[in-house]
């Protein structure tokens, strides 16, 4: 891609106000090679491709090529700062931006891509529902030899202590002034806490890391009860919860490392206090999206 900014100036053509999202996107280093490196797999200038990330560089590479290509764009400014890109990478006829009546009308067509790139997991760590809510529509936009990418996204979890998390998730009586309202806001307490980083977030790791199942792999609900084996004496408040994301076969990029992809938790609704080599029960629930993870021991 040619995108460089060679002076600035209090008038400038080449600054562009665009979301913090697409900022975010654009300078994950390891997520942008991992997309280059994924159009260097597809030849030819014939592929219709459906790009819904939040900035379509896999779109544009393949554009480069001389593919036809979809994608969304949110608000003007982004728009703008696409377009700028197109035209300095002479691509602009190959690029197409739906609008949102098209891209609804298009969910109920079929036999349009050779390609569909989606955003399944969104950057504050958690699954994206209205992404994985329409999988089925995207199979049937498919062509007979189509594909969809990522064709791999792995959940994966460990078992943490975090007094920061714990804390996070619920009220206690001690913060709010003499007033007792702990009981009734907790009830109602949602137990999955996102936009974490982990490396700055405070918790102590009681497990390994374990890989569970493909969540492309499988549209149907899907409720499964793992065991978990302790690795050290504490109180385990819940789980850390990341993606690995395969790219046709690539090489997995883990969201745990990523600066775009923050992870993710669920809270137990009550601590465990655990010992070493004790083993504990999780449920995890996932379908279209919504995902679930408690301990039942």
């Amino acid at each position: 891609l040619q995108l460089k900014e060679l002076s600035h100036a209090p008038i400038c053509n080449n600054c562009f106000k665009v979301s913090q999202e697409i900022v975010t996107f654009l300078n994950d280093d390891i997520l942008i090679q991992q997309l280059y490196d994924l159009s260097k797999q597809f030849v030819g200038a014939d592929l219709v491709i459906l790009d819904l990330s939040a900035f379509p560089v896999f779109g544009i590479l393949m554009a480069k090529k001389g593919c036809k290509v979809h994608c969304l764009m949110y608000n003007d400014a982004d728009l703008e700062f696409l377009n700028y890109v197109c035209q300095k990478n002479l691509i602009i006829d190959n690029v197409d931006v739906l609008s949102d009546d098209a891209y609804n009308s298009l969910l109920s067509m079929a036999n349009i891509y050779d390609i569909i790139y989606i955003d399944a997991v969104g950057p504050n760590g958690i699954l994206n529902d209205k992404i994985l809510g329409k999988y089925s529509e995207f199979k049937r936009l498919l062509k007979h030899s189509g594909t969809i990418l990522p064709n791999e996204i792995v959940l994966n979890l460990q078992i943490v202590n975090s007094n920061y998390l714990d804390k996070c998730w619920k009220v206690d009586d001690a913060n709010s002034f003499g007033f007792k309202i702990a009981e009734q806001i907790n009830e109602y307490a949602v137990a999955e806490l996102w936009e974490l980083d982990y490396k700055s977030t405070p918790h102590e790791i009681l497990s390994e890391s374990i890989a569970l199942w493909n969540i492309i792999q499988d549209e149907s609900e899907k409720e499964n009860t793992i065991e978990i084996i302790v690795n050290k004496n504490g109180v385990a408040h819940g789980v850390l919860y990341w993606f690995e994301i395969n790219l046709n076969n690539s090489q997995p990029f883990d969201t745990r490392r990523s600066t775009y992809y923050k992870i993710a938790s669920f809270l137990f609704t009550s601590p465990k206090y655990v010992t070493q080599d004790c083993i504990l029960r999780l449920q995890t629930k996932q379908h279209r999206g919504l995902l679930k993870i408690d301990c039942v021991k």
